[in-house]
């Protein structure tokens, strides 16, 4: 048998263990402490100034073949993660503070990178990478450009073989789907823009569409308009609109588009295209579709 000495000092030590691992309800880490002072002072933490809240949203970056999607918090954290291939990256987590024209990203290795960024309405240039915000709520056309011969209006039409093709559907119901496609932009010779995409049938609007916000680039020595769907969770890909004409009323041209051909032995992606004709069109409610 153990002596009660001995067994009181082991009793003591587990205690004065326990206590250790075990910290008093309202005990503050100092290294903590200096921690979150050191942010502040650097600017990582903290309120935000008013280059900051600007800068507070969702972009997404598409690339040839990949997609970033960036997210800029209101607490001085920012999130970057590849998305819409084959192996997406992990999630990175990132300090940021921003002035006028500068913002800094703090790895976890406290090593600080500086980039110019600039915005252009829902776009965020970062180094010359343009990134679009993905909240887009509206659309906002220039009202000096109402009436002309552009490109900033909504246009309405169908082109059954996308609906076929990509999507599957039976040659009678891609037949009654109809499409509406709104661009936008911050000025009314812009080259690039915002817009959105709204494919639905007449005869159930309410439950049968597809709706996607998109961006847009001209293609000026091509003729041409690229269109690239904005989805942080997938790669809906683009479209392109070849050959366009422009009159007051109508938007026409070739559309091309990739689909996928799946056989027996291997699954491809095929590239074809279709006849555009869109008629522009005034009132179109986007409401019900962007909330």
């Amino acid at each position: 048998m153990k002596p009660i000495k001995y067994i009181l000092m082991l009793m003591a030590a587990l205690f004065a263990a326990s206590c250790e691992s075990d910290p008093e309800p309202g005990y503050v880490d100092p290294d903590w402490v200096d921690e979150q002072l050191t942010e502040i002072a650097e600017g990582f933490s903290g309120t935000l100034n008013e280059y900051e809240k600007r800068l507070v949203g969702q972009y997404l970056l598409v690339g040839e073949g990949y997609r970033e999607v960036l997210t800029i918090y209101d607490n001085h954290t920012a999130k970057i993660k590849q998305v819409g291939t084959e192996a997406p990256t992990e999630q990175l987590t990132y300090k940021w503070k921003a002035d006028a024209g500068k913002l800094v990203l703090r790895y976890a290795s406290k090593e600080m990178v500086e980039y110019e960024y600039s915005i252009d309405g829902p776009f965020l240039l970062i180094n010359g990478n343009r990134f679009v915000n993905t909240d887009i709520t509206s659309f906002q056309t220039p009202t000096d450009v109402v009436g002309a011969a552009t490109l900033l209006a909504q246009w309405k039409g169908s082109v059954p073989a996308y609906y076929e093709q990509v999507w599957g559907l039976g040659e009678a119901v891609a037949a009654r789907y109809v499409s509406v496609w709104q661009f936008s932009a911050t000025a009314p010779d812009a080259t690039y823009g915002i817009g959105g995409e709204i494919d639905y049938d007449p005869e159930q609007a309410e439950t049968e569409y597809w709706y996607c916000p998109f961006m847009w680039q001209k293609d000026e020595e091509a003729h041409s308009i690229l269109i690239t769907y904005l989805d942080t969770e997938a790669n809906y890909g683009s479209v392109r609109i070849d050959d366009y004409e422009l009159s007051e009323t109508t938007l026409t041209g070739t559309l091309s588009f990739a689909y996928r051909e799946e056989t027996k032995t291997e699954t491809k992606m095929t590239v074809t295209t279709a006849p555009l004709s869109l008629s522009r069109i005034t009132g179109f409610d986007w409401t019900p579709y962007l909330n």
